[in-house]
């Protein structure tokens, strides 16, 4: 399986060829479940992923997403999902 961010909606793109590409790594299931941790601010987007044999991918990308842009999005493709748990906390700004 491939895990991945597509940054090609992820706001303004168009400063460079590549910038609004898809990282991609590979990360197998193994039948289990995979366990997510997103952490986003202003300009940047981390996702660690680990499936249940304990195997870690971890992706960051920049971005520069128009100020009313508030959601994210997770799918599966080629197969099924079930969503089972997921928790949110807003961070404190470093700037006073």
């Amino acid at each position: 399986m491939d895990f991945y961010i597509d940054r090609t909606a992820s706001g303004a793109t168009d400063f460079g060829p590549t910038f609004g590409g898809v990282q991609r790594a590979p990360l197998e299931l193994h039948g289990g479940r995979l366990s997510l941790h997103v952490v986003v601010d202003a300009s940047s987007v981390e996702v660690y992923a680990q499936n249940t044999c304990g195997e870690q991918v971890t992706l960051t990308d920049q971005i520069f997403p128009d100020p009313s842009s508030t959601g994210i999005a997770a799918f599966a493709e080629g197969g099924t999902a079930t969503h089972n748990h997921m928790q949110a906390w807003r961070q404190k700004s470093i700037w006073p």
